[in-house]
């Protein structure tokens, strides 16, 4: 059983402050509404809660992120106990795995496209710029029970470079874009708490694998503790 752990990230810009969170159900983001209500902020949205408060702005994304200009730890972190003690939501197999991940056969080959907290877009830059991993710890093991079922080459970004890899530079950092076994890469994936280095994917998080054994995969249990509260 997997527990959870508290972290504060400062990402710099106007999202610089980012607390990872549980993916939570509706009776936790009502825990977290009440509790920005009695504190004076105005709280709107459903898919994506905005609480405001004079020119405070704390943005909830029930699929496990909070960020702000400013910093959110005083108005979310104490309810997070309260969170952790919710029962989980029961969703059907095909709507849990949507939280995560999709997948689609093109051709001899099936791209899987992860549906992750940090590990995307204007995001992944920044924590690439930082030499950081941005994957939760529910993300990491996702992804490691995909490849479990995967086999075949997966285009990732190392600290190295490799055979007939090309470079690439974000920042300060280099990094470099190679094909590797999928076995190599499982092994090497880490998550945000772990703070190793490791193999990294490419920023819009997709990847393709050779193989994939969808039968087993999806007849399979996964689970990820207090990091996800949904079960199926």
């Amino acid at each position: 059983m997997l527990e959870y752990r508290y972290s504060h990230l400062e990402l710099g810009g106007k999202r610089k402050h980012c607390i990872l969170l549980p993916k939570i159900n509706g009776s936790q983001v009502k825990i977290l509404r009440d509790r920005l209500t009695s504190l004076g902020f105005r709280v709107e949205g459903q898919e994506l809660i905005v609480a405001s408060r004079g020119r405070e702005r704390i943005w909830l994304d029930p699929a496990g992120l909070c960020w702000s200009s400013v910093d959110p730890t005083d108005y979310v972190a104490p309810s997070i106990p309260e969170i952790l003690e919710c029962e989980k939501e029961r969703l059907k197999r095909s709507d849990f795995n949507e939280l995560y991940f999709s997948v689609k056969k093109y051709r001899s080959k099936y791209v899987i496209r992860l549906r992750t907290r940090l590990e995307h877009g204007f995001t992944w830059k920044i924590l690439r710029e930082k030499g950081l991993n941005g994957f939760s710890p529910d993300e990491s093991k996702v992804i490691k029970w995909l490849l479990d079922f995967s086999s075949g080459k997966i285009t990732v970004l190392t600290h190295y470079p490799g055979k007939n890899s090309s470079t690439m530079r974000v920042g300060t950092k280099n990094y470099y874009i190679s094909k590797i076994d999928v076995e190599d890469f499982a092994s090497n994936l880490f998550n945000f708490f772990d703070r190793k280095t490791g193999f990294f994917l490419t920023q819009n998080c997709m990847f393709e694998v050779e193989e994939l054994d969808v039968e087993s995969l999806l007849s399979s249990d996964l689970e990820l503790g207090q990091w996800c509260y949904y079960e199926y």
